[in-house]
């Protein structure tokens, strides 16, 4: 902030710095402290980009930022449009540039979530199938993409589910489950929290539908979960 009052070249740094800013105070809980450097962020982004496109990427992941700390504060309407903005600058962008389609792919899933949670719910289905489609796109060629298309699958488990379409809603959780399972073998640990919630929803949404679990996905799940309790 000190360097960039005498050398605006020094303002994308400094937005860079409160965007970090304001996630590390999310993680911390603190969500009151994460909404002002976050909205700092997303003016100096915009200011940075209506001169130079190449702030462009900056300024939707400050939106989507933004969008999530709103959330956060149960300001969902509040929540709405800057995500909507996060993912029209990402469409665009990753039209000429594939790089940019990960950046994407997270904007639609927290559109689908805001739509779904304003009671949206015909709205939330075509963004969040959207970013599944994109990740699966993306894992097919490369495999670190796995872990987001399993979170994607859960996310339009929980949409289909609130949609009333249960059924549906078991299989996306199914397959975030399948999809999951090699990153949960070779790292147990670091992706148990993501298994374990789509665990969770998908014996639930069985339980809704007096349906059995797929039992060879549960063994495999089982050995994963075990591997992850062992100690190192």
């Amino acid at each position: 902030r000190e360097l960039s009052e005498s050398n605006r070249a020094f303002l994308p740094g400094l937005a860079r710095a409160l965007i970090n800013l304001g996630v590390r105070y999310s993680e911390l809980g603190r969500r009151e402290d994460a909404l002002k450097p976050t909205e700092e962020a997303v003016g100096i982004c915009r200011e940075l980009s209506e001169s130079n496109r190449a702030f462009l990427s900056d300024l939707a992941s400050a939106l989507n930022n933004l969008g999530v700390s709103y959330n956060e504060l149960g300001r969902r309407e509040d929540a709405l449009k800057p995500t909507e903005e996060a993912v029209g600058i990402y469409r665009e962008l990753s039209e000429s540039n594939r790089a940019f389609l990960p950046g994407l792919a997270r904007a639609l899933n927290n559109l689908g979530v805001r739509y779904s949670e304003l009671g949206r719910r015909e709205d939330a289905m075509k963004p969040t199938e959207e970013a599944v489609g994109i990740y699966r796109e993306l894992s097919e060629s490369n495999r670190a993409f796995l872990p987001d298309l399993a979170s994607s699958l859960g996310v339009l488990g929980v949409v289909r589910r609130q949609g009333g379409n249960l059924q549906a809603a078991s299989e996306s959780f199914r397959e975030g489950l399948a999809v999951l399972l090699p990153a949960l073998v070779a790292y147990p640990q670091a992706h148990r929290p993501l298994a374990d919630a789509l665990a969770q929803d998908y014996f639930a949404t069985l339980q809704r539908l007096g349906q059995e679990p797929d039992p060879d996905l549960m063994a495999a799940c089982a050995a994963a979960f075990a591997d992850a309790e062992a100690p190192p």
